[in-house]
Order: structure tokens, then C-alpha cells, then sequence
């Protein structure tokens, strides 16, 4: 998973290496489970992905030549659902460990699987960050309670936060 590499030397008999590696910022699912980084560059089927607590991408176009080996990937949902997950591991990593799965419905939506319990956040298809500073004040006004003590969070709508309780 190698991203960079850096060779100085320093005379008379220094030699300095550097090596930047990629780290996996999700699972694809496919029929050959592959990892992406933050760049959206597929990384080879490593035992790692099986073991990895990260987000698994899934119901994305399975078509192989969409993610070759070592570049980035050619499907445009993946790229976005990958800029998701930067955007929430950089502000809202709360959310980030706590996401199962994302997942598009038969509509396009992304939908956000979370791992407590499988609560279900559905996104839609446009204005994703926005909705996702919503979705971070939103649990910030919750005080004591969580996002997983609910069983849907719809924000498909302008204006709305529709949210359906476990009974």
C-alpha cells in the first residue's frame, strides 16, 4: 500500500528512506472484496480487509474494470461515497467508527448503516455535506441520547429531519 517514497542521502555515509503508505478507508464489496483509501485508490485484496473495522461499501456498480489495481477507481458513486467518509472522519469521527455500511438503495440515496445497532440514515442524492453538519447537530442536541436509540433518520427532504423510533 505504498503512496510515496522518498530517498535522500546525506554525505559521507547517511542514506535516509521515507515511505508514505496508504491507509484503507473502506471495503468494497464485490465478489473479490477490495479496499480504497481517502483518494479513492484501489488497493489489492489483502487478508487485512477481513479483519478491518472500517466502512463497507455496498450496492455499488460491480463491473471489475470500474476498480483497477493501484489507481483510482472509475465509478463516480464510489468516489462520492468515499468523499463521505473524508468529510466524517475529519469532522463528525464520531459517526465514522460507528459506520457499518454505505450502502445505495434502489433510488441512488446513500444510505449510512451504523454498527450499534442497525440504525439507518438515508442521505438522498444531493447536498451530502450539508446534510451531514444537519445530521452532526442533530446528535449534538440529542444530550444523553444517541443516534442508535433510533431506527430511521430520513433527511431525503428540504427543510426536515424525519426520524422513526424503535417500538
Amino acid at each position: 500500500f505504498v503512496k510515496a517514497t522518498q530517498i535522500s542521502r546525506q554525505f559521507p555515509n547517511i542514506i535516509n528512506i521515507n515511505i508514505v503508505e496508504r491507509k484503507p478507508l473502506a471495503i468494497i464489496n464485490l465478489k473479490e472484496q477490495l479496499m480504497i483509501d481517502n483518494e479513492a485508490y484501489v488497493l489489492p485484496n489483502h487478508t487485512y480487509s477481513e479483519k478491518a473495522l472500517i466502512p463497507v461499501l455496498s450496492g455499488f456498480n460491480s463491473a471489475k474494470d470500474l476498480y483497477p489495481y493501484g489507481e483510482q477507481t472509475f465509478s463516480i458513486k464510489v468516489k462520492e461515497a468515499i468523499s463521505i467518509l473524508n468529510q466524517l472522519s475529519k469532522s463528525y469521527n464520531q459517526l465514522y467508527n460507528n459506520i457499518s455500511e454505505i450502502t445505495l438503495n434502489k433510488n441512488d440515496d446513500y444510505v449510512l448503516i451504523l454498527s450499534d445497532k442497525p440504525t439507518r440514515v438515508i442521505l438522498g442524492k444531493k447536498d451530502i455535506l450539508y446534510k451531514l453538519n444537519i445530521l452532526k447537530a442533530f446528535d449534538e442536541s440529542l444530550g444523553q441520547r444517541e443516534l442508535t436509540e433510533f431506527k430511521l433518520l430520513d433527511m431525503r427532504y428540504d427543510k426536515q429531519l424525519v426520524v422513526r423510533e424503535w417500538t
